[in-house]
């Protein structure tokens, strides 16, 4: 397929195999790679090369500043940059797509809808294996995204944010600008697991909790009762992916969390 230029922004570290596991099983085409800043020895980034040359950029990550997943993905992007793309994606070391066939799908979207920001369909947030978007106030949380490539400014995920609330501070900041966004139902899994790197940054979750009101003190408090106790039900709602393409400009169906929850069980 033609058309259209992707690439897969992917900072990893200390995850080898779940990266190898995540490569293996995502299918891409010639005009979509990943760029993969990689903090690995070099026999690892050497298998990597061997194992997925046609599917991806691996980047030496290994003397940057690896404290700072935001910062990673920004480094990612600076790469990708080189290869032109009209449109880059914030992926993650451990999200598979449910389909196949999801690019195809996913590049007939961008085209017929003339997407800007997109935002994929993930069981994230509290709602295993049920798929939807999740939205903290009004705005909805970009927990792996699709974007124009024009309107990044040079940087993916904020630079002030050290390794959280990336994927909240990018919907603002879009929505600020006007930018229309997008709900694909484009369904990845995402298979969260405990590992050194999350254990190293955990410190900055409330530095960068402050840091994001700060950057946007209109949503001050918003995500406090999910922050301080895990509480899906306040501040919270939800669109169920049924299927459908939803977009701003929409009537959008929107849930609590027990009726996300209910659909699952049906």
């Amino acid at each position: 397929m033609g058309e259209v230029k992707i690439a897969l922004l992917l900072p990893s570290r200390r995850r080898f195999k779940r990266l190898f596991e995540t490569l293996w099983v995502t299918s891409v085409y010639n005009d979509t790679k990943f760029f993969i800043a990689a903090d690995y020895p070099w026999y690892e980034q050497v298998i990597l090369k061997l194992f997925f040359w046609n599917k991806s950029v691996i980047v030496d990550d290994r003397k940057a500043n690896t404290i700072g997943m935001n910062k990673a993905y920004n480094r990612a992007l600076n790469h990708a940059l080189e290869y032109q793309p009209e449109y880059c994606v914030l992926w993650a070391d451990d999200l598979v797509p449910e389909k196949k066939n999801w690019l195809s799908n996913l590049k007939g979207y961008l085209k017929s809808n003339d997407v800007e920001f997109g935002i994929f369909s993930t069981d994230e947030g509290g709602h295993k294996g049920i798929f939807g978007w999740n939205f903290w106030g009004e705005i909805p949380c970009a927990h792996f995204c699709i974007m124009k490539t024009n309107l990044l400014n040079g940087f993916m995920l904020h630079p002030e944010l050290v390794s959280y609330f990336g994927d909240n501070e990018i919907s603002l900041r879009m929505k600020k600008k006007g930018v229309k966004i997008s709900l694909l139902p484009i369904r990845v899994h995402h298979f969260p697991t405990d590992n050194e790197t999350r254990r190293i940054t955990s410190k900055y979750y409330m530095i960068d909790k402050g840091k994001l009101y700060e950057l946007h003190p209109e949503i001050t408090g918003v995500m406090d009762p999910f922050i301080e106790r895990a509480d899906f039900r306040a501040n919270f709602s939800f669109i169920y992916d049924d299927g459908s393409y939803f977009d701003e400009n929409m009537i959008l169906k929107f849930i609590d969390y027990d009726a996300m929850i209910e659909k699952g069980n049906n």
